[in-house]
């Protein structure tokens, strides 16, 4: 799956379909998954499974900025990412 002709949501989404019982077993309730921006199309089969996913928000089509409230939520969801990502290469 790791090529030039799959994004990181088909390798998620192919993931999470052929291994979903294994990767409920490293899961706990109230887990979040928080991906980027490139994870936006695995985020509907993320739901599906009942898996919480957070990502930055994404303004719409015709938007000049996001709402205070989603502008916040979004660099929350940014800070969150980049403490993991500093912990995980730790």
């Amino acid at each position: 799956m790791s090529d030039g002709k799959n994004n990181d949501a088909a390798i998620l989404n192919h993931m999470l379909k052929t291994n979903i019982d294994d990767i409920r077993g490293l899961l706990r309730e109230g887990d979040v998954f928080v991906v980027d921006r490139g994870f936006r199309d695995a985020l509907p089969l993320l739901k599906d499974l009942g898996i919480n996913a957070e990502m930055p928000a994404i303004m719409q089509k015709g938007e000049k900025q996001l709402t205070t409230g989603e502008a916040n939520a979004s660099r929350l969801v940014t800070k969150v990412s980049i403490t993991l990502t500093g912990y995980i290469n730790l």
